[in-house]
């Protein structure tokens, strides 16, 4: 497996691997330059990419093809939570096993992390990809982490 920059030639299949991952595609193209593509034999199995806005970041686009997983070809024990009755077992099962181990959980893709106390910078970044995102056309990404976030 090889890890690179992402190329204007990769765009199509990054697209597509995107999009049949349910998360939205609005804006990768400006983004290009700041993508990570992953591939198996040439063939695209995974691909990151960040949205900078000032001294802050924006993790995007996070996909990997059906049928692999992110510990492929590692040597990493990989396991997947999907509902949140399976985390704690999933947890335990990573911590007993005797090496490295990921668990992977699911979540609604538009999940706030958020960390114990908010910088005026963060704020700020987040203000602006908030505006950014409106202007840009993609306000009902704003309205869907809002109803996820706020109202549960």
């Amino acid at each position: 497996m090889n890890i690179d920059a992402a190329k204007t030639s990769d765009l199509p299949e990054l697209l597509a691997l995107v999009k049949a991952s349910s998360l939205p595609v609005a804006g990768i193209e400006q983004h290009l330059d700041k993508a990570l593509v992953a591939r198996d034999k040439g063939t695209l199995i995974g691909c990151a990419a960040v949205e900078i806005y000032g001294s802050v970041g924006l993790l995007r686009s996070v996909a990997v093809a059906a049928g692999r997983t992110a510990t492929d070809g590692a040597g990493v024990l990989g396991l997947t939570a999907e509902t949140p009755d399976q985390v704690r077992p999933m947890i335990s099962k990573a911590l007993e096993h005797d090496g490295p181990a990921l668990v992977e959980v699911l979540v609604h893709r538009q999940e706030l992390s958020m960390p114990p106390t908010i910088t005026l910078e963060q704020m700020k970044g987040f203000s602006v990809f908030a505006l950014k995102a409106v202007l840009s056309g993609r306000g009902d990404e704003i309205v869907d982490l809002a109803r996820v976030n706020l109202f549960r």
